[in-house]
């Protein structure tokens, strides 16, 4: 049986190219840039996704995904920068999620490109991939990424669209830090009609033992279901009564890139399955 199913075609980048990035300053591409140091792990994914890895020459020491990644230069770790080694490679473009070493490297003469990251809008990683399709003349691989993750997240807003509220949740993201209610992962809570119950905090803040006694959460997410179950202070915790320790890849709900929607089908499953299982028949267009 055959697709019937037609790609949208979507024409080239038509140079030069301008691009503004979040300090609003224009920055002009006359052609697709051929060496790239990518400071941001979400564009680093990206970059690949859209077949355009290879034009990256160095990144963050805390990039590890895809696995080619290891082979690159580090210039630095998330929010320290070589200054040195960024001039020794000699970029065509260097692209920064934020402002900090921005006139340093406009000072020796290197194209920056400043994007904030995706803290708390999980909605614009579509919107950032066509960037970078129009960025590396990648248009019509950026539009069947972009396009496969708006499908899979509206049918994930179309089963929860008359939801009523689910269960009180505890996220863990290591040692008791837990994500409040302006973070991708209290969107995704927010999304998935899981009740946070570190909604009132902004950022990330680590919680004591105490209020998460207090607070009672049914389902407890982390990496470390071990430490919940085998703690004699959290023995009483419905969750922990219930069983209802949840582990997922939590990778996948930290970077805004395009594998973040299936950290939000993952949760999704571990969260409601078999019912939620049904929503994720969209993967087949993948």
């Amino acid at each position: 049986m055959t697709n019937s199913k037609k790609t949208e075609a979507i024409a080239p980048t038509s140079y030069p190219l301008i691009i503004t990035g979040s300090n609003d300053k224009n920055i002009i591409f006359k052609k697709s840039p051929e060496k790239i140091i990518a400071f941001d792990s979400a564009a680093v994914e990206i970059i690949y996704e859209i077949g355009a890895g290879d034009k990256i020459i160095g990144t963050h020491s805390f990039v590890n995904f895809p696995d080619s990644t290891n082979d690159i230069e580090k210039v630095g770790d998330s929010f320290n920068l070589n200054i040195e080694s960024v001039i020794n490679l000699e970029p065509d473009l260097f692209y920064i999620f934020f402002e900090q070493y921005i006139n340093q490297l406009e000072n020796n003469n290197i194209k920056v490109l400043y994007q904030k990251s995706l803290n708390g809008n999980f909605e614009s990683i579509p919107t950032r991939i066509l960037m970078w399709g129009e960025i590396l003349n990648k248009n019509q691989e950026a539009f069947n990424s972009a396009n496969l993750f708006k499908t899979r997240l509206n049918n994930i807003k179309i089963f929860f669209n008359n939801y009523s509220n689910g269960p009180t949740v505890f996220y863990d993201t290591g040692s008791l830090w837990t994500p409040g209610h302006d973070t991708l992962i209290g969107q995704t809570l927010d999304l998935l009609k899981l009740q946070n119950i570190a909604k009132d905090i902004s950022g990330y803040r680590q919680y004591s033992k105490e209020l998460i006694i207090h607070k009672d959460p049914q389902i407890i997410i982390t990496s470390s279901p071990e430490y919940f179950a085998n703690s004699s202070e959290f023995k009483n915790l419905t969750a922990v009564k219930n069983k209802r320790i949840i582990t997922i890849n939590q990778e996948l709900l930290s970077v805004a890139g395009p594998r973040f929607i299936e950290g939000i089908e993952e949760l999704g499953v571990a969260i409601y399955s078999p019912i939620f299982n049904k929503i994720l028949l969209s993967k087949i267009d993948k």
